[in-house]
C-alpha cells in the first residue's frame, strides 16, 4: 500500500519534500563522512603507533574504507537508477522533481533571487524560436467581437478568447508576439516576443480566474521566474490545483478529456526532439481536446504550426519534455 500511495501521490509536496530531505541528507553525509573518517583514521594511526601489534587496526581501516565507498557511491547509484527509469515512472519522476522543491514546500525558481545576478529564463533566444509562421502585429487584431462556430474562438478586442467545450470555462488566448508586450526585455536582452512562451502560457491559463491577467502581468510579477504550475497557482489564487506530472501522451489526453488544462514544453530538432512547433523548445497551453485535435491556447504566429487553435493531437504531443497539470476549481465552472 505504501508503494501504491507513493506512486499515486509522487507529485504531492509532502512526498517531494521527503525525497528532497533524503537528497539533502545524502549531500550532508558526503561532506561529513570524509571529515569524520579522516579524524577516525588519524586516531587509528596514533593507536597503531602506540600499539603496533594490535591486529584490530587493519580491521578498523578496512571498515572505514568500506563505509566511505558506500557513502560516496549510494547517492550516485540512486540517481543513476532514477534517471534510467525515466520520467514516465512515477517514483523516479518524483525523485528527480524533488530537487526543485525546498523544505518549505515552495519550488525553486529559474533565476537567482538576487536581481543583480538574474539571468533570463532562456539564455539563448534561438531556444524558443518558432519553426514556422508569421509574426502577429496590430493588423491581425480586431476591435470587434465575433465567434467562429468551427473553432469556438471568440475575438474580443485585440486578443481572442476560447471557451472549453467540457467545462464552459473561458480563457484568453494570447500570443507572445502581440505588440502590446512582445518588445519588453528580460535582463539578458531577450524579449517576450523571442522567449516569452512560458509566461504567455501561464497568462492564458490564469486568465480563466482573472481576465485582466496578460503576459505582461506575468512578466512584471515575481511569478515569471516560477515553474508554470506554481505561477498559475499563485496568479489564479489557487482556483486551479496545479502540479508537475507525467509527460506520457495517454496521461495528457485523459487529463484534457476530463476538462482540465495542461502546459507542456516540447523539444525540436536542436534539442534532440521532433516537435514541429519549434526548432528547439517551446511552452504551450493546452486548453481543450476533441477526438483528433488539441486546442493550443497560446502561440507566436497567425498560421502554420505555431498558430493559436486546433492542431493534430499526435503533433502537439510529440517530444514532450515537461507537463504541468491544472484542475480548475468549481468556482471557475
Amino acid at each position: 500500500m505504501l508503494i501504491l500511495d507513493l506512486v499515486n501521490n509522487c507529485n504531492n509536496y509532502a512526498i517531494a519534500n521527503l525525497f528532497n530531505i533524503i537528497q539533502r541528507a545524502f549531500n550532508i553525509l558526503q561532506i561529513l563522512v570524509p571529515i569524520i573518517a579522516i579524524l577516525a583514521l588519524a586516531l587509528h594511526v596514533v593507536k597503531s603507533v602506540t600499539k603496533p601489534d594490535d591486529k584490530k587496526n587493519f580491521s578498523r581501516y578496512k571498515n572505514w574504507i568500506i563505509a566511505l565507498v558506500i557513502i560516496f557511491a549510494l547517492p550516485t547509484i540512486v540517481d543513476t537508477v532514477m534517471n534510467m527509469l525515466g520520467e514516465n515512472y512515477s517514483i523516479s519522476a518524483c525523485w528527480n522533481y524533488a530537487s526543485q522543491v525546498d523544505t518549505s514546500g515552495q519550488t525553486s525558481t529559474y533565476n537567482s533571487s538576487s536581481e543583480g545576478n538574474k539571468s533570463s529564463i532562456v539564455t539563448d533566444p534561438s531556444d524558443y524560436d518558432p519553426a514556422t509562421g508569421t509574426s502577429l502585429d496590430d493588423s491581425s487584431s480586431s476591435s470587434s467581437s465575433s465567434t467562429s462556430s468551427s473553432t469556438g474562438t471568440t475575438t474580443s478586442g485585440s486578443y481572442s478568447t476560447y471557451t472549453n467545450s467540457k467545462t464552459g470555462i473561458k480563457f484568453n488566448v494570447y500570443s507572445q508576439t502581440d505588440s502590446r508586450w512582445s518588445g519588453y526585455k528580460y535582463s539578458s536582452g531577450n524579449t517576450i516576443g523571442q522567449v516569452g512562451c512560458m509566461i504567455t502560457s501561464i497568462a492564458v491559463v490564469s486568465s480563466a480566474y482573472d481576465s485582466s491577467i496578460t503576459p505582461y502581468t506575468v512578466f512584471t510579477s515575481a511569478h515569471r521566474n516560477n515553474y508554470p504550475w506554481a505561477a498559475i497557482n499563485s496568479l489564479a489564487n489557487n482556483s486551479f490545483e496545479c502540479y508537475s506530472g507525467s509527460t506520457t501522451k495517454s496521461n495528457i489526453i485523459n487529463f484534457l478529456n476530463d476538462g482540465n488544462v495542461v502546459v507542456i514544453k516540447v523539444y525540436g530538432k536542436n534539442k534532440g526532439g521532433s516537435s514541429s512547433f519549434t526548432s528547439s523548445q517551446h511552452y504551450m497551453a493546452l486548453i481543450d481536446i476533441n477526438d483528433s485535435s488539441i486546442y493550443v491556447g497560446n502561440g507566436y504566429s497567425t498560421s502554420g504550426s505555431g498558430a493559436i487553435g486546433w492542431h493534430d493531437t499526435d503533433k502537439v504531443l510529440t517530444s514532450v519534455s515537461t507537463a504541468d497539470y491544472c484542475i480548475p476549481s468549481n468556482s471557475l465552472k
